[in-house]
Order: C-alpha cells, then sequence, then structure tokens
C-alpha cells in the first residue's frame, strides 16, 4: 500500500511520518519504503538514518530511472519518452521491495525492514527556472512502475499544502494522512485540500489526523470550524521539541498511548488493486497528452499504453 502524509507547512507531517515509519518498522512485520518527497529534507534525521547520496530527481540519476523502468518496452524506445504519466508496459522493468531490486539498492539507504529514499532538492540551476513539481515527476515514474505485496508500504512525507494535485500522485496513493493542528490556517488548508480530493474522485481515501491537541477545546475547534471528526488524534507532546533541539531521536516509550493511533490509521486504509491503479494512470495518460505543449514537442505518445500489460499477481 502506500500512504501520504500531507498538511500545511509546520503542521507536524514529517514529525508523525516519522514516528509512523519507526512504528511499522519496529513494531510490526511490514516492509517499508520511506520517501522523502519534502522540498525541505529532514525526514532521515527523525527516521535516524544516513541521508541518500542519490536523489531520485538528480539529473544523472534521474537518468538512470529512466533507463531501468524502460527495460525492453517497444513502446517507450529513448529515455526522452519517459514521462509523469508513462506507465508500464509488455517489456518494462517492475520495481520490488525485494533485497534484491536494483532500483532500490541504486536509491536507497536500506536496513532490514527499511529503505528510505529522497526525491532531492533544488540544484543551482533550478533556480529562477523550474518548480518543485518537476523533482516530483521521478517520483511518479517509480511509483507508476511499482509493485508491493500486501506487507510492503510505501510511506511518503509530502511537500506542504495541496501540491499532490499538480502531479499524478494523488492517483496513485492508497490514503493521504492529512495532518491538522487547531488553527484556522490550517484547517483552511485541509478543506481546500479535501476540496480538491472531492474534484479528483479520492476524497474517500483523505483521512484528517488532528495533531498537537492539548484539550478538548482543540477538537471542539476542529469540529466547530472544519466539521471535522479526525481518524486519530495525537496530543501535544512538549517534550518533542527539546528531544529534536538536542538532535536526538524521540523514543517511543515517552510516547505513551499516543502510539496506539498508528495501528488505527493503518487499519482505515483499503489498497487498491494494481490493475485499478494502472486504469488510473491511463486515464491520466490520455489526459495529458491533450496538452498543447506535449505533442509539438514529444509526439503523441498515447501508444505507450499498453493494453495487454498486466502486473503480476501479488
Amino acid at each position: 500500500m502506500r500512504i501520504a502524509f500531507v498538511g500545511k507547512g509546520g503542521s507536524g507531517k514529517t514529525t508523525l511520518s516519522s514516528l509512523f515509519v519507526r512504528w511499522l518498522t519496529i513494531a510490526t512485520k511490514h516492509h517499508v519504503v520511506a520517501v522523502d518527497a519534502d522540498i525541505n529534507s529532514h525526514l532521515h534525521q527523525l527516521v535516524g538514518v544516513p541521508r541518500p547520496n542519490r536523489g531520485l530527481s538528480q539529473p544523472e540519476h534521474f537518468e538512470w530511472l529512466k533507463q531501468y523502468v524502460r527495460g525492453t518496452n517497444a513502446r517507450v524506445p529513448e529515455n526522452r519518452y519517459v514521462i509523469r504519466t508513462t506507465p508500464p508496459g509488455q517489456g518494462s522493468r517492475l520495481i520490488r521491495f525485494d533485497r534484491e531490486d536494483e532500483c532500490l539498492s541504486y536509491f536507497a539507504e536500506r536496513s532490514a525492514a527499511l529503505s528510505f529514499i529522497t526525491v532531492g532538492g533544488y540544484l543551482a540551476t533550478d533556480v529562477g527556472m523550474k518548480c518543485y513539481h518537476n523533482n516530483l515527476e521521478a517520483l511518479e515514474i517509480l511509483l507508476a512502475h511499482s509493485i508491493e505485496l500486501p506487507r510492503d508500504i510505501y510511506v511518503l512525507d509530502m511537500v506542504a499544502g495541496v501540491d499532490a494535485f499538480a502531479t499524478t500522485l494523488f492517483a496513485q496513493i492508497d490514503a493521504f494522512f492529512f495532518v491538522v493542528e487547531p488553527t484556522e490556517e490550517s484547517v483552511g488548508v485541509y478543506k481546500n485540500f479535501l476540496e480538491l480530493a472531492q474534484q479528483s474522485g479520492v476524497a474517500d481515501r483523505v483521512f484528517a489526523v488532528a495533531n498537537k491537541i492539548e484539550d478538548v477545546h482543540d477538537l471542539a475547534f476542529l469540529k466547530q470550524l472544519a466539521g471535522l471528526t479526525p481518524a486519530a488524534t495525537f496530543p501535544y507532546h512538549k517534550h518533542l521539541r527539546q528531544v529534536r533541539q538536542r538532535g536526538e531521536i524521540v523514543r517511543f516509550e515517552e510516547l505513551g498511548e499516543s502510539v496506539s493511533m498508528f495501528e488505527a490509521l493503518l487499519s482505515r486504509v483499503t489498497p487498491m488493486h494494481p490493475d485499478e491503479r494502472l486504469k488510473r494512470m491511463h486515464t491520466l495518460h490520455r489526459g495529458y497528452m491533450k496538452r498543447s505543449h506535449i505533442a509539438p514537442v514529444l509526439g503523441d505518445l498515447s501508444m505507450q499504453i499498453d493494453d495487454t500489460f498486466q502486473f503480476p499477481s501479488v
């Protein structure tokens, strides 16, 4: 399954996503690929792993990724034809959680139950030239060519706000855990995200996580302002900031019963069948081909859709 933590900047999504990753790898039998997809890359510090040397979006590594997923797919003869909506077809290489997977070994810092990947931030040559959505294209391509077993989980720490809807990621994610704190600004971003999710047909995959809750008044505020009944609640822990100021990793015993929220959240997620995800990618690819700036440069890539392709059974 694929889970993305989203929310307004400063709401605590990186903190909660890091705790969720650590809970999955320590307290469960899941295999996890944690992806730092935020332009401000701090997730590795909170998880306690080195930052990977290779970012998905770094030009030379992005080219390697395109070459890898192309495989022998005759519908994609060159790297430049691998774009954000390119779906897998016959001959494409699929990315698996297997310890021997070449792609994860190339990009990830790996341990027994965790592989850690970063998308990568701006280069000096990017300043004033492109937005961060261009970087996320590499993640879109990786996920489009990934196949998971039931105990495999992607956990994405996403960019702040509603940027998931500027990419194909909204169609590839099984659950969005939207971290909302009891402030008017945070609730405003949540409402905007939920509205876009409704328009995109994925509102049933959005689960609000109330964070930094100190008392019943905070929960009442969220309910009054947004009609919000959160799927899970995480209380305000004053010592979390102090732990981070010391550069230490949070110990779960310091969180008490708060950790139980992760199990409650996980139980809410219903993974899409790979064929359903592929169908969504085909729809997005056809739509992307209708954009006026695509065909003049790359030609009509709608032929990349391979109706004979199916993901292997999991």
